[in-house]
């Protein structure tokens, strides 16, 4: 796999989605954009841990890995989105980066695994479907659900075969489920709060082969957004 070692790539991977918004068929007079950011913390589920050699020694695989998520330790749990109106039944097509942090409990690893982590982000990259709707006429309330795919950009830290290695890399494709609820404070300001269920597969490189994992996560989330 490509490794990516700038660091800021997650954001800088992001911004190349911006120009599908920009390409969006919608009337000028009608356009309306969206930007948000929100923190939250994060649950992943047990999984197991795959772990292919390069040369002829057989797979080995260590299963219910358990993990943790730091949310609140730096650098923490984040996310931002880029939004666009394309339509007036309350749909509107998105960019989002949410910065996961997935980290392996020791005690749960097995040798020649003795450290897993993607502090620096299990981050998804995303293009999302959006649909907004009042709870009810005149309300400052609204439903807000989306559904989301799109690249996920690791930064693997791993110690194995007592080699440390850590870097970005393309991690395979990656999705979202969510839902919330925005409340609008004034014209243009909201607060925002929703549940995310994310999942993906990477397949990442470590010395001497490759690591293999499911990441299943559950979000909650609070943040602020902009509608102009």
């Amino acid at each position: 796999m490509r490794r990516l070692r700038h660091e800021y790539a997650p954001a800088r991977f992001a911004f190349l989605l911006v120009p599908m918004l920009l390409g969006t068929d919608r009337r000028p007079a009608d356009a309306q954009w969206s930007m948000g950011a929100y923190m939250g913390a994060a649950c992943t589920h047990p999984a197991a841990v795959s772990v292919g050699h390069a040369d002829e020694r057989p797979s080995m695989r260590i299963d219910a890995v358990t993990f943790r998520s730091e949310s609140f330790r730096s650098p923490i749990y984040y996310g931002y989105r880029l939004g666009r109106g394309v339509g007036q039944r309350g749909f509107w097509i998105e960019a989002e980066l949410i910065h996961l942090k997935v980290i392996a409990n020791e005690v749960s690893l097995a040798p020649p695994l003795d450290a897993l982590a993607m502090s620096h982000g299990m981050n998804f990259i995303l293009v999302n479907v959006v649909w907004k709707r009042p709870l009810a006429r005149r309300s400052r309330h609204e439903w807000v659900l989306r559904a989301g795919i799109g690249p996920t950009l690791p930064h693997t830290e791993v110690r194995i075969h007592g080699q440390a290695h850590e870097g970005y890399e393309a991690g395979g494709l990656g999705a979202q489920l969510s839902g919330g609820v925005a409340l609008r404070l004034t014209r243009t300001l909201r607060l925002t709060g929703e549940y995310k269920f994310t999942s993906a597969n990477p397949t990442l490189d470590v010395p001497g082969g490759d690591l293999h994992t499911s990441v299943r996560t559950h979000h909650v989330v609070w943040g602020v957004a902009a509608v102009f």
